[in-house]
């Protein structure tokens, strides 16, 4: 071989190895929970992704939420986007998002990951989408449905941390309301319908599978069975349905129910329904439903001292 070919292709050799992907260049956000379960889950993942990290020789940098991003409605992604752009926007490539139970090889994510351009406003995940038009969605691509993909959080999804940077650049969280039905879905629409998830079942995976960076995990049973008296359920309804629906409620599952209170628009002496002083509207009822949960909580701490579960239900259930 000519010498100059030859330092030619050592140093090209060189700039490949310098330029690619290592897990320290990789931001890893777990999801998890506020309670000793999820806790020791997550900081198992934790520890396993630093040992796996450790064989690459790479110091990975690790986010437990809430422990370590501890923002209102952390667990949505969206609230701690700004902080994340803020500390790690310019200085590496790649912010992964999962769940505690999540499995994660970080062998594979790496070099998955790898073959993406970071400079591209991309994201990449397991794409799920709407069979058909749905309420928790408000509607949203009714005539196409299917068009839309949001990822599946526990199978992890990726975004290149160049473009968290610019999407907070372009983006503003000022008068975004704290309610959240479906996490996933709300960051999709966050980022928008010009940046669409790109599905990469191969990489993050539905279930276990060869090649797989991610994928989700059973749960298993972490405490005793709860009993009735644990549970309160709370039922909403609306005037109308005061002689219809709610009688039916009563008479079936109902009476199985030791803390059962139904929430109306309206006062109802002999059900009894409680009025929660917001109208009915035929769509829309997240202040409805903010207000129940307000008023389940109050009966909870002041008379229900033993309640370890709300459950929120419609009268047509």
């Amino acid at each position: 071989m000519h010498p100059l070919k030859g330092t030619a292709f050592l140093f090209g050799l060189c700039i490949s190895a310098c330029l690619a992907l290592d897990a320290g260049q990789i931001v890893t956000v777990i999801l998890s929970q506020d309670n000793a379960y999820h806790s020791q889950i997550a900081n198992r993942l934790k520890d396993n992704l630093i040992q796996q990290a450790s064989i690459m020789q790479s110091k990975p940098t690790i986010y437990i939420v809430p422990n370590d991003l501890n923002y209102i409605g952390a667990w949505t992604v969206i609230p701690i986007l700004p902080k994340l752009a803020k500390l790690h926007g310019n200085n590496t490539w790649w912010m992964y998002f999962c769940e505690d139970l999540t499995h994660v090889n970080l062998t594979q994510l790496v070099h998955g990951l790898d073959v993406y351009n970071t400079d591209k406003n991309i994201w990449l995940g397991y794409g799920l989408y709407d069979e058909e038009p749905s309420i928790i969605h408000h509607f949203a691509f009714a005539e196409n449905p299917r068009f839309f993909k949001y990822p599946l959080f526990r199978a992890g999804f990726a975004i290149p941390s160049a473009f968290v940077a610019r999407l907070m650049q372009q983006r503003s969280l000022k008068g975004k309301s704290e309610f959240s039905i479906d996490a996933s879905h709300e960051l999709a629409m966050f980022i928008g319908q010009k940046y669409p998830l790109i599905h990469v079942p191969t990489l993050f995976c539905a279930k276990k599978g060869i090649g797989c960076a991610s994928y989700p995990l059973r749960s298993k049973l972490c405490n005793k069975r709860l009993s009735k008296e644990e549970i309160f359920v709370a039922v909403k309804t609306c005037h109308k349905f005061h002689h219809s629906r709610v009688p039916i409620v009563m008479k079936t599952w109902g009476r199985e129910i030791p803390h059962l209170e139904f929430f109306s628009d309206k006062k109802n002496k002999t059900i009894p329904t409680t009025a929660v002083g917001v109208k009915n509207t035929e769509r829309g009822h997240c202040s409805k439903t903010m207000k129940i949960l307000k008023l389940a909580l109050k009966r909870i701490l002041y008379k229900l001292n033993n309640i370890k579960w709300v459950v929120l239900v419609d009268a047509g259930n």
